[in-house]
């Protein structure tokens, strides 16, 4: 293990950028990289897009290697990344001042638009830190079915979003420097308990806006972030509590765990006991980044570069705004970029998708019915196209209408989707959106869909809400009931918190009128 000192003081700058939306220049070169878990395009030099989606693939094995969790049957859709070679293309094109990067998941598949650039101070934050950040998110939601407290959550990502490539050595622990802001107020830390009972709920504000203490600012989860990255660095460099890491997330994920005791148990130690020894590993000045050994320990990948045609390139601004859901305003211009691109034969199954969206954005049914259409004449068996068809019947008519007639034909859409692609969530969505409608009947094919979601999106707010009503409507009140009890254990913010407090005094509602 290498020591590494953090020194220095640091300060807040703000960036000052041009908010007017740009488009690419005529005549910029633009490059499609793909391997098998990620599309980047991007107008950076192609040996620059082949190291950084070298470096994705070995980012993605090492996460899953630190985790230990299983990676190999991997069939969602690859994570698409816009990547700008200079910061002020990015910020000017997508209108995103004062960012280097962000993530956005979409039924389509998770999006990144970031700048390959490095900002020109410390502190701050990288295009890639940002997409590390995230994917880390990603892995996790996907793969384990553990629900991570939030600073563990938050820490991790953060702890692993700095990781760095030598050849086959990954290096593991240089610090998130734009987090020391935070950490260097430590006279205003959260509490251990404040930091490790929060659940997976972001803290938000310190205390009511008449008692919030100003030093410590207008919200913890500046606090939260930080704390949670420190907190997991040292853990995990830790030859005392690193052990402890695993079984304390598997003990404060079980329902009506004591979250203190089993801090406790796992650890050793008190809130108390673990505080100190995180401030004294703070105020040591080093922090300790270790290195791992990828040999033989991450598969080959085929990686494909291509040059973009120029019309594509062209069209590639409008496309991320779209891709993230930015596009308001420039829906016209996106429409004839598309079309265009269709009728040169350029990704046409593609771009038939983005005019399905924009045609159903603007209620177009019947021009969003003739794109899907003409999909599924090409792909018959397209998850992504059947389910499109399936939103599309469904949408023109309005949930409240929706029949016997149509809901047995936007189910077999949804049952086509999965066929071809048992994991495709938004299909599984889709089908259990219908079958728990007021004039329908929650059939066995509708419980076992609901157990492929709880299974594969444990974390996804949609899953969890239909999975209570598909118990309540098959009469299995109490069994909802406790389900709702468990997902208030954990909640990701006050606003689910209400959400579910709210179904459950329906569950209990429906509970008084079948008592009586």
């Amino acid at each position: 293990m290498r020591i590494m000192t953090v020194m220095g003081a640091l300060g807040l700058l703000a960036m000052i950028l041009t908010a007017v939306v740009a488009s690419a220049k005529e005549g910029e070169i633009w490059s499609e990289a793909s391997s098998p878990h990620f599309i980047l395009r991007t107008n950076a030099i192609p040996d620059v897009a082949r190291k950084m989606l070298e470096d994705l693939e070995k980012f993605r094995s090492t996460v899953g290697l630190i985790s230990n969790l299983a990676m190999d049957t991997d069939t969602s859709p690859p994570l698409v990344i816009y990547a700008y070679e200079k910061v002020r293309q990015y910020t000017r094109r997508m209108d995103m001042k004062g960012t280097a990067g962000f993530y956005v998941v979409t039924q389509a598949g998770p999006v990144s638009v970031l700048s390959l650039e490095d900002g020109e101070e410390i502190w701050q934050i990288k295009g890639r830190e940002v997409l590390y950040h995230e994917y880390t998110h990603h892995i996790l939601n996907q793969y384990s079915s553990i629900r991570y407290p939030r600073w563990y959550d938050e820490g991790l990502a953060e702890f692993l979003s700095t990781m760095r490539f030598e050849n086959d050595i990954a290096i593991l622990g240089h610090p998130p420097i734009h987090r020391f802001i935070a950490l260097k107020q430590a006279g205003h830390w959260l509490t251990m308990r404040e930091l490790l009972e929060s659940k997976e709920r972001y803290i938000g504000n310190l205390g009511s806006s008449s008692r919030r203490n100003p030093d410590r600012g207008k919200s913890g989860t500046a606090f939260q972030y930080a704390q949670g990255w420190l907190t997991t660095h040292f853990l995990h460099n830790s030859a005392q509590f690193q052990d402890g890491i695993s079984p304390y997330l598997v003990a404060i994920d079980q329902p009506g765990a004591n979250l203190k005791t089993a801090f406790k148990d796992a650890f050793g130690v008190s809130y108390e006991e673990m505080d100190d020894a995180v401030r004294e590993y703070w105020y040591s000045y080093k922090l300790p980044y270790s290195t791992i050994s990828l040999v033989d320990r991450v598969p080959q990948v085929d990686i494909h570069v291509r040059e973009m045609h120029a019309m594509e390139a062209s069209a590639v601004d409008l496309e991320a705004r779209f891709a993230t859901g930015m596009i308001e305003g420039d829906e016209d211009e996106a429409v004839e970029a598309f079309t265009n691109l269709l009728e040169a034969g350029i990704r046409p199954e593609q771009m038939r998708r983005h005019l399905t969206h924009l045609a159903m954005a603007e209620e177009s049914w019947e021009t969003a019915h003739k794109y899907i259409d003409a999909t599924l004449t090409h792909t018959p068996n397209d998850p992504v196209a059947l389910t499109l068809k399936a939103r599309i019947l469904a949408a023109e008519v309005g949930k409240e209408e929706i029949d016997a007639t149509r809901a047995r034909e936007i189910k077999e859409y949804c049952l086509r989707a999965i066929k071809a692609d048992p994991s495709y969530v938004p299909a599984l969505i889709s089908y259990a959106e219908v079958s728990v409608l007021d004039n329908q009947t929650v059939d066995d094919t509708s419980l076992k869909i609901i157990e492929s979601i709880r299974f594969l999106a444990p974390g996804l707010m949609a899953g969890k809400i239909l999975a209570v009503k598909v118990l309540a409507r098959t009469g299995r009140v109490e069994d909802a009931r406790l389900l709702i009890t468990s997902f208030l254990e954990l909640p990701t913010s006050r606003t689910e918190e209400r959400r579910f407090k709210k179904l459950l005094k329906e569950i209990e509602n429906l509970a008084d009128a079948d008592a009586n």
